[in-house]
């Protein structure tokens, strides 16, 4: 799709397998919230979590695949409360970005930065700084802040130790960290 040989491309995603690849092939996605879009037929990580959303070269084609997408499905529980407008592309507004707040994970007052930027490398730190740059005159606030590890993301609770039982792996027999959500969701959809 991002070479130009698709108009556009439906993918789904638990936590990145939308926003991953459009950030690394300079395409537009959405992760629509569990519910706009039937998840009936999708094979999922974590149903809690798990969408299906476009993936297109401009954010008028993604509203244009939503108005297809998002529909109520018998087959998907979650879509049973859908509300939507009834044409996403009469939402879309060049002055969208007046007044909107977007975080950014970093604080460059912070020696410590952080982990999720701290790390770019020089030429992706230099798009960063010329998005955010556009962002701003665009009328968007930047809000910075330093989240200084990635275990905000789970915390006590959320992840299990499990024995790796995989015969291929170089860890084989020896335990790993896995979130709870991942291991008992994953196993309740594949038996279904």
């Amino acid at each position: 799709m991002a070479a130009g040989l698709a108009a556009a491309a439906i993918g789904t995603e638990t936590s990145g397998s939308l926003l991953s690849p459009a950030t690394q092939n300079g395409v537009v996605t959405v992760k629509p919230t569990v519910g706009l879009i039937s998840r009936a037929g999708i094979i999922p990580i974590a149903h809690s979590q798990d969408t299906a959303g476009p993936l297109t070269r401009t954010v008028r084609d993604a509203a244009i695949l939503l108005n297809v997408l998002a529909a109520a499905d018998p087959l998907d529980p979650a879509t049973e409360a859908l509300q939507r407008p009834a044409d996403y592309t009469s939402v879309l507004d060049k002055d969208g970005l007046k007044g909107a707040r977007i975080g950014v994970p970093s604080d460059p007052s912070d020696p410590a930065n952080d982990f999720y930027y701290g790390a770019l490398m020089p030429r992706a730190a230099a798009v960063m700084r010329e998005v955010i740059g556009i962002l701003e005159a665009q009328g968007a606030t930047i809000v910075r802040a330093n989240i200084p590890t990635e275990g905000w993301i789970g915390g006590p609770g959320t992840e299990m130790a499990i024995l790796n039982r995989n015969p291929e792996s170089p860890t084989k027999h020896q335990p790993a960290r896995r979130s709870i959500v991942f291991v008992y969701e994953l196993k309740h959809d594949l038996n279904l």
